[in-house]
């Protein structure tokens, strides 16, 4: 194929369903593109100056002979310092369209960190027979962000209509652009640094002479001391956007951190007062309820909180990063629109 057809990929070919207001992780197999890796956590806490790349992949359900897409961060938090060709994918011949040259790549990154957006870089087979594999992650390339400021962010993969996309490689499609493509966002966790309690020297007490001669007899000391009532803090992402596949689960993961010296609760609930719990695009409401679901670490289900009443999500003590899942069924019969919903979570004392 050549770069007309590649350039002709695009948001048409997706199911237009919903973005959401409250990253994203787990997808059925099947189209993707896909920030890696999941979750980058900036340590120290609330550091600024640190480095770290992400890198763009893209996944077929078929094989594929394109692929391509721009890359969306959020420039008060982030900039890009470097980008990058897939060497893999350079080593087996593939031809690149976006990608600036070594002369303009400056002018490209700093129009990149003006607008909070990559540019739609991809690769694409030009002899009409030459594929990758379907079912794996193929690179696409590689973004190299500075934290200029703390806070929680994402970087998301975007198809910017008439660019990007998945080509199909199989003999019988080959070039034709694939549908239903799951852009899986990539999360930036770097939360302000908790300071640290300065601890205030305890006096020494001036020892008592002992009479020489100490009469018999009985004391008391009664003793006291005051125990704080603690701190406790909540950080979660503002917004994160799930796409919606029909007679499918779509799942996402929300990252947030709980900030305490003390046992806490962690609550969800969404605050509307009609279609409480339904994810709604002002006339339209989907079938379905959203749940927010909690998994242990050998990823069984150990609690699931519907939405439509709300209630305790998990428990703990002390600082702790919690990891929720929201889970939203998307039947047949469900109408296209842009649809949304606030989950609120919030920490409450556990005493």
């Amino acid at each position: 194929m050549n770069r007309k057809n590649f350039a002709a990929i695009g948001a048409g070919a997706l199911l237009a369903l919903a973005s959401l207001v409250v990253p994203s992780s787990a997808f059925a197999a099947g189209n993707s593109i896909t920030a890696s890796p999941a979750t980058t956590t900036i340590s120290p806490a609330g550091s600024a100056g640190s480095t770290f790349t992400v890198n763009v992949t893209g996944n077929g359900s078929v094989a594929i002979s394109a692929a391509g897409a721009a890359l969306s961060f959020d420039k008060s938090r982030l900039q890009v310092t470097a980008i990058a060709k897939d060497a893999t994918e350079v080593a087996n011949g593939v031809s690149y369209a976006g990608f600036p040259t070594a002369a303009n790549t400056a002018s490209f990154l700093a129009t990149a960190n003006s607008t909070g957006t990559i540019p739609t870089i991809g690769w694409f087979y030009v002899d009409g027979s030459s594929n990758e594999t379907a079912g794996a992650e193929h690179g696409i390339f590689s973004a190299t962000f500075q934290v200029i400021a703390t806070g929680n962010s994402s970087i998301t993969p975007v198809i910017v209509a008439g660019v990007g996309g998945l080509n199909d490689g199989t003999a019988a499609n080959y070039g034709t652009g694939l549908t239903n493509v799951a852009l899986n966002s990539a999360a930036v966790v770097n939360p302000a640094a908790t300071p640290t309690p300065v601890q205030t020297a305890t006096p020494v007490p001036t020892a008592t002479p002992v009479p020489a001669s100490a009469p018999p007899g009985t004391a008391t000391t009664n003793v006291t001391g005051t125990l704080g009532g603690g701190f406790l803090g909540l950080s979660c992402p503002a917004a994160i956007t799930i796409p919606l596949v029909r007679n499918a689960t779509n799942t996402t993961v929300v990252n947030c951190v709980v900030y305490s010296d003390i046992i806490w609760n962690l609550n969800v609930a969404d605050p509307k007062a009609t279609n409480t719990g339904f994810m709604t695009d002002g006339t339209k409401v989907l079938s379905n309820p959203m749940f927010v679901q909690m998994y242990d670490a050998s990823n069984t289900l150990i609690n699931s909180v519907s939405l439509t009443t709300g209630g305790l999500l998990t428990s703990g003590a002390n600082s702790m990063n919690v990891a929720s899942t929201l889970s939203q069924f998307v039947t047949p019969q469900d109408k296209p629109g842009n649809y949304g919903i606030q989950v609120n979570y919030s920490a409450v004392s556990g005493f």
